[in-house]
């Protein structure tokens, strides 16, 4: 199956992990160069939704977010592949990768996305955990199960998913305006654009640490960003930040079985 990597052209040191990882388990890949957020207009109403944009303070990078797994989208439907895994350029892939992607693949039918990293969705701090329901789960290898999530409203990521051609195709043909977040899998299968939304748990990718957000919540020229760029040439603080992270991912990625909603 191949792989389609997303990537930023200012991020060679995400790209050099990313081979790494890909190589280490043993995936067929390609780069597809992200989009630029703060190089794109936000007034343009075809692109993006005014009164959407308008809620957030700065939705440039989650704007270019978007257009990128967009952009993957169309890739495929150039291609004859029924079913693609989609990774951004921060992720920690399993040793078993294949057999495992194989094994969801293998159960994945119509406009269906299924979920190798996930995190709950819109609560950046987290909440505690979020469920996933014994019934109608489907043994994967690892002591893996590929479970419908108990509320899809609260699972968001797009760090690694599996994506069928039929989900790439009503992606495409839906996505424009952009009028949401591309983690917001609540919203499009509340839309109708997706038939299903499934994950893996335990979650088997993780996203790597060392690596911050390339999605600027903030303006190039707020306080909060240069405090952040301050940090981050300050190893103690930069180390600090690491280590928030970390715990802020344990604490948004909890996850438990439920035996029903």
């Amino acid at each position: 199956m191949q792989a389609y990597v997303i990537n930023l052209a200012r991020s060679p040191e995400r790209r050099a992990h990313m081979v790494r990882e890909l190589d280490k388990a043993g995936l067929q890949y390609d780069f597809v160069e992200a989009v630029e957020g703060r190089d794109l207009d936000l007034s343009d109403a075809g692109l993006v939704d005014q009164a959407w944009v308008r809620e957030g303070p700065y939705w440039a990078g989650a704007v270019g977010c978007y257009l990128s797994h967009l952009k993957v989208h169309e890739k495929v439907l150039e291609t004859d592949a029924e079913r693609t895994l989609v990774l951004e350029d921060d992720v920690l892939l399993p040793a078993d990768t294949i057999a495992l992607i194989e094994a969801a693949a293998a159960q994945m039918t119509g406009a269906e996305a299924v979920l190798l990293h996930h995190h709950r969705f819109g609560d950046p701090e987290g909440r505690g955990a979020y469920g996933f329901l014994r019934r109608d789960s489907v043994q994967l290898p690892g002591s893996r199960l590929l479970a419908f999530p108990a509320s899809v409203a609260d699972v968001g990521a797009t760090g690694a998913y599996l994506i069928t051609r039929e989900a790439c195709q009503r992606m495409a043909e839906a996505m424009l305006p952009v009028r949401t977040f591309v983690d917001n899998w609540g919203y499009f299968r509340t839309e109708g654009v997706l038939d299903r939304v499934r994950c893996i748990v335990p979650m088997p990718v993780q996203i790597s640490p060392a690596f911050r957000t390339t999605i600027e919540h903030y303006g190039p020229s707020t306080l909060q960003t240069r405090l952040r760029e301050t940090a981050i040439r300050i190893p103690l603080l930069s180390h600090a930040l690491t280590i928030r992270r970390q715990r802020i991912m344990a604490r948004n990625t909890a996850v438990e079985l439920v035996d029903d909603l």
